[in-house]
């Protein structure tokens, strides 16, 4: 049975008083899906589940209507949260090769210390980062890719318009 990470649930009655749950799941591709489930049973946000579901629409968007489900024991990994579809490290060294292309080393400065840390912690936490809860790059490397797009666009500008300082752009 395919599995889900539970996001959050909300128990709701219908209109005849019926109790259900309303949920926000992501499957093990990274994929968010509102779902419900027409049984009032207990449900904590944060588990694993294994479940039998059936794609249906609500209100013009897809849903999976929950048939059956179980909790799992197993703890929530990456596997089940959306992530940047391009190549993280790839960016890395495009985000490091900015930074090394700032002449003025005090800006250089402050650009190292804004992506390093002592420790492997600061490459977790741009690998992992999102830029935004919702609205653009709210997957795993989202602030990383927002970050090195952006420094993509004020060099492309810096080029456009010389008279800007494109270290303080990139910055």
């Amino acid at each position: 049975m395919p599995r889900y990470l539970v996001q959050s649930v909300t128990k709701a009655q219908t209109k005849g008083g019926k109790a259900y749950l309303r949920m926000k799941i992501f499957d093990e591709n990274g994929r968010q899906w509102p779902a419900v489930h027409w049984e009032g049973r207990d449900l904590d946000s944060g588990v694993i589940i294994d479940a039998i579901t059936e794609q249906s629409e609500y209100n013009g968007e897809a849903q999976l209507n929950v048939k059956a489900f179980r909790v799992l024991a197993d703890k929530p990994t990456d596997a089940f949260l959306p992530k940047s579809q391009s190549d993280v490290d790839g960016l890395l060294v495009e985000l490091n090769s900015f930074v090394c292309s700032v002449a003025d080393g005090h800006l250089q400065s402050i650009l190292v210390k804004a992506i390093q840390d002592e420790g492997h912690e600061a490459e977790r936490r741009w690998r992992r980062g999102v830029a935004a809860k919702t609205m653009h790059h709210a997957f795993l490397g989202g602030l990383l890719e927002h970050t090195v797009n952006l420094c993509r666009l004020a060099d492309a500008v810096a080029k456009l318009y010389p008279v800007l300082r494109r270290d303080l752009l990139i910055t």
